[in-house]
């Protein structure tokens, strides 16, 4: 079957409520990490995902404080940098 098929199933109408039947379902694919990694690897994209966020966040700010007043980067610099420490913190809280 092609893999794009999740699944085929025939519905036969009955008298009280319609019969199904799956005719083909794809294999799942074992993950291929063992129990021990498990917690480093979730614990490794929380902080990928948090950086992003705050990356994101900071590139945002900077941008906005440049299209507000001359050289707005250097004056809300560290300012910036605190406001996206502290949602890129709640987003590694969050999880």
């Amino acid at each position: 079957m092609a893999r794009f098929i999740a699944r085929i199933t025939v519905v036969t109408p009955g008298a009280g409520s319609p019969e199904t039947r799956v005719l083909y379902e794809p294999k799942k694919k074992k993950r291929k990490l063992s129990r021990w990694a498990k917690p480093l690897e979730r614990m490794q994209r929380r902080l990928l995902e948090a950086q992003q966020v705050f990356t994101d966040e900071l590139l945002a700010r900077n941008q906005r404080s440049n299209r507000k007043r001359r050289n707005g980067f250097l004056r809300d610099g560290s300012l910036n940098t605190l406001r996206a420490h502290r949602k890129a913190f709640k987003r590694l809280k969050k999880f």
